[in-house]
Order: structure tokens, then sequence, then C-alpha cells
């Protein structure tokens, strides 16, 4: 339901406006995974030698590389995947994600006074 709809219904609408209910802007999506790191995860998928060892002993995965290449990963990159210990590939890719793209909070409807705080309050129990 709008929100004009119920300011209108309101016997509140009188002290309360549009302008002061503010909506606080969700902050920036994450930057998308490193290409190396989308590599690592690539191979990891398409070789099960690659994921077994991975899954292992990611250091030792990362020493060796995957078909003769190397992952060119940032210190925070290969501590992270040194430091993960997980079952299966997408438990491993999962909480890969969850460290490099923590999920992010939507847009929220923020009172921008007491009385809107109050009333978007009793709204919200109906």
């Amino acid at each position: 339901m709008a929100l004009g709809p119920i300011l209108h219904q309101s016997s509140l609408h009188q002290s309360l406006s549009r302008r002061e209910l503010c909506v606080t802007p969700a902050p920036p999506a994450p930057a998308p995974l490193s290409s190396d790191l989308t590599r690592l995860l690539s191979a990891a998928v398409v070789s099960p030698t690659f994921r077994r060892l991975l899954l292992s002993d990611p250091a030792a995965a990362l020493a060796a590389g995957y078909n003769g290449e190397n992952f060119q990963l940032s210190a925070a990159e290969y501590n992270a995947v040194t430091s993960l210990r997980a079952g299966t590939i997408r438990d491993f890719a999962a909480q890969l994600l969850h460290i490099f793209q923590p999920t992010r909070p939507e847009a929220v409807l923020e009172p921008a006074s007491p009385q809107a705080k109050v009333y978007v309050a009793a709204v919200a129990r109906r």
C-alpha cells in the first residue's frame, strides 16, 4: 500500500507531511570478485582434482595453479582463500562471497521526526 493514502487516512496526517519521512539509500553495491578469484572458482568447478586439492589444502592448490596458470591474488584474497574450510565447492564459494561481498540492507524508510517515528511504528503494527 502506498504511504500517501495511509497518511491521509490517519488522524495524524495534519501534523505529518511527506517531507518528514526520508528514504536512506542503500550502500553502493559491492565490487564483483576479482578475475583471479573467479578463475579460481571456475577451475574448481571444472576440475575434480583441483577442487579436491582446493578444499583439502587451499595453499597447495594456489601454489600448484591450474592448467599451467597461477592465480594472482591480493594478500587479502590469499588469506581468505587459505583460511576457508568447506566440504563442498558450493560452501567454499558462499564463504568467499560472504567475505568479499557481504550482504547489504535495502533502502530503509526512516522517519525524520519524532512524530513520524510514532506514526510509522503505528502503521507497522497494523
